[in-house]
């Protein structure tokens, strides 16, 4: 997968074009680095959002992984990894607080 790839299928996620799912270890990060995000929150960072980096394949889970780096004016600058799947659907697996 390329990155242009990528960022027409989180753009058609912010849009909610497409699914976008939550694991459990999302929101217990979240719940960590960025206490009070919700999903409102997930989707401006997946419209204001930046690709960082490749999106990765993962084999093991059929799926390519995509950094997303963006500002939230309530919690600053965070990183969402999420999963793009073959059925390309969108799962936030992991956050990360980048300050």
């Amino acid at each position: 997968m390329k990155k242009a790839e990528a960022e027409h299928i989180i753009e058609q996620a912010a849009a909610r074009k497409i699914d976008v799912g939550f694991t459990k270890d999302f929101w217990d990060e979240a719940k960590e680095c960025a206490p009070g995000l919700t999903k409102n929150d997930v989707y401006t960072v997946l419209r204001r959002g930046s690709v960082f980096g490749a999106p990765v394949r993962d084999d093991e889970y059929l799926c390519h992984k995509v950094k997303l780096r963006a500002e939230l004016p309530d919690f600053g600058r965070l990183e969402i990894v999420v999963a793009i799947t073959v059925r390309e659907s969108l799962v936030c697996i992991t956050i990360y607080d980048i300050d």
